[in-house]
């Protein structure tokens, strides 16, 4: 079995994730989840690459059609620092 992983979570009317705005779940091994359309979300994330148990279950065009980034590195606020 797998070791426990992490997915952060925001509306899909965020436009510009913060700490305000999003919130980090911590996900049992042998949990699957389901997110809502249009969830904005960052992850999987994991604390170690020994174990990296995860299935990701997309639409065919989902990278063509529900695609954008955001680059926490290039964010000047001091809590992605």
């Amino acid at each position: 079995q797998g070791e426990a992983w992490y997915m952060a979570v925001a509306s899909e009317d965020v436009k510009t994730p913060s700490g305000e705005n999003m919130q980090a779940f911590r996900i049992p091994p042998g949990v699957y989840i389901k997110l809502h359309c249009g969830t904005w979300h960052a992850g999987p994330l994991f604390d170690s690459p020994d174990q990296l148990d995860f299935a990701n279950l997309e639409l065919s065009d989902t990278n063509d059609t529900d695609f954008n980034c955001f680059h926490f590195k290039d964010t000047a606020t001091p809590e992605y620092h």
